[in-house]
């Protein structure tokens, strides 16, 4: 997955950090579906960076999946199952270094917005991710990545959804920072992108 995490059963990727993982109180009245949609927003993790690189590079670089192991520390190999360019649909299976050894772990592009957004949500697993990167110019050649990502628990997996998500706190800002590193020292930007216009 785009976003990194560092989960038991997870595995599953900048302006204050949040984690609020509160809950509604009962008999609010709401429907399942709304209740559902509140505590995705409550415990959504947000994350922000300026970088020294514009816009365009920043998020060329962020479509490349297969590229995103340069920067995810917990990353060892992706695979795009669809054809190319990146855009939504696209299915990607990422292998991952989680407690007991490696696992893979599917999602798929659920907003494609060229230079500017992408969102993707996992497909699969216990706990799955949802999420969107956003990328603002904030100058000629500056620019702000913004992160949002929830961590979904299915089945038993939502016994161990809090902790994924604490985890995924930690580990976020930290691979985003090498994300930065890797831009502002000049990474190269491969010809072949996923970014390729359809």
């Amino acid at each position: 997955m785009i976003f990194s995490t560092a989960s038991l059963l997870c595995g599953v990727a900048q302006s204050p950090l949040m984690l609020n993982v509160s809950r509604r109180p009962r008999g609010s009245g709401t429907s399942d579906h709304e209740k559902r949609h509140q505590e995705r927003i409550e415990t959504m993790i947000k994350h922000s960076i300026e970088i020294n690189r514009p816009a365009e590079e920043v998020f060329a670089y962020l479509d490349q999946v297969d590229r995103h192991n340069e920067w995810q520390a917990q990353l060892v190999s992706t695979s795009v199952e669809t054809d190319r360019p990146i855009r939504v649909g696209t299915r990607v299976v990422e292998r991952r270094n989680v407690p007991g050894g490696t696992r893979d772990f599917p999602y798929e592009i659920t907003e494609h917005d060229r230079a500017r957004k992408i969102s993707f949500r996992g497909t699969a697993g216990l706990i799955r991710p949802a999420g969107t990167y956003t990328v603002e110019p904030t100058g000629e050649s500056r620019s702000r990545l913004s992160s949002e990502l929830d961590l979904e628990g299915h089945g038993v997996g939502k016994l161990f959804a809090i902790l994924a998500r604490r985890q995924a706190a930690k580990q976020v800002p930290v691979d985003q920072e090498k994300l930065k590193e890797l831009l502002e020292s000049g990474v190269a930007l491969s010809t072949s992108s996923g970014s390729e216009a359809a």
